[in-house]
């Protein structure tokens, strides 16, 4: 492919290519730095068809692009999909993979990403430009355990996250973020009221969960 063959040495330096044995995907990290300029709005939702008991998610990306052009993908994620330390994590790859996918069509690459395949699910997700933080497994639990002390889950705390990156450029995840950034976040919910709590949880549920 003619763009990634042109880009390839630029992302490669930012991590933006993976090797699943021994062949190259670009993953999510590349597809960012390729649509760097071009999107106007991107917006990802949770499908109804979702089973969260179950551990299965469904997502759907809707992009629009600068000159007005729109795209979408969908993405699935549940153990059976993922391997490696995000097995955990089915409603994030599914989000991810719904971008992903979303990505793709707007740039126009046929390739599947390395977030697509099973094997390449656990990946450094740091977008360009970005100091790398340490998103372990054991870092995620403890942000995990830090935001249910303020009474959030963190699928909320995402949300918000994508809610704030429109209006204050936040990242919209916290894996995403440098462990600064995290700390930010958690000094913001410390700084809510519990009636500020529950208007987010009842937006939540309206735009993520499908409630009235």
């Amino acid at each position: 492919m003619l763009l990634l063959a042109k880009h390839f040495p630029a992302l490669r330096e930012i991590n933006g290519i993976t090797e699943l044995n021994r062949k190259p995907y670009i993953n999510h990290v590349g597809l960012l730095y390729l649509a760097q300029g071009r999107i106007k709005r991107k917006t990802t939702h949770m499908l109804p068809i979702s089973d969260p008991e179950k551990g299965d998610f469904y997502f759907v990306c809707l992009i629009e692009t600068v000159d007005g052009q729109e795209f979408n993908g969908h993405g699935n994620g549940n153990a059976r999909n993922i391997k490696g330390v995000a097995k955990d994590r089915p409603f994030e790859m599914a989000e991810v993979r719904a971008q992903n996918r979303a990505l793709r069509s707007m740039l126009a690459i046929g390739e599947t990403t390395a977030e697509e395949i099973p094997e390449g699910s656990d990946l450094n997700e740091e977008p360009p430009g970005r100091v790398p933080s340490q998103w372990t497994d054991l870092e995620r639990k403890r942000f995990a355990a830090a935001i249910s002390d303020h009474g959030l889950s963190m699928d909320i705390v995402v949300y918000m996250c994508q809610c704030m990156e429109k209006s204050a450029g936040t990242p919209p995840h916290p894996r995403l973020m440098t462990e600064a950034e995290r700390q930010q976040v958690l000094r913001f919910l410390s700084g809510l009221s519990k009636e500020n709590k529950d208007g987010w949880v009842k937006d939540f549920k309206r735009d993520v969960g499908g409630a009235p």
